[in-house]
């Protein structure tokens, strides 16, 4: 199992949560502990009140794909983070 990781820095305006399109079968958000401001998880109309919320230190996993051609595609999905706040975010991509 190839397990990647990565940061997102916030910035106060949402952004897919990858620039590029990374296809995986499960991912992992995790705000990080200390962030001042809830995080929001969504598609392309996600802002500061609109997505999933995550307090400072919650975590959303998602369920893995059990089809065989099945994938999420993280350029698809779209994270708020707040200025000063971070997001990790761990995926699988074999």
């Amino acid at each position: 199992m190839i397990t990647h990781t990565l940061t997102i820095t916030g910035d106060g305006n949402p952004h897919p949560v990858s620039a590029t399109r990374i296809l995986t079968k499960w991912f992992r958000f995790q705000a990080t502990v200390g962030n001042a401001a809830t995080v929001r998880i969504g598609d392309s109309a996600t802002t500061s009140s609109v997505g999933w919320p995550l307090n400072s230190g919650a975590a959303l996993n998602v369920e893995p794909v059990t089809e065989l051609s099945g994938f999420y595609d993280l350029s698809q999905i779209y994270a708020y983070v707040a200025s000063g706040d971070s997001l990790l975010v761990a995926y699988f991509t074999g």
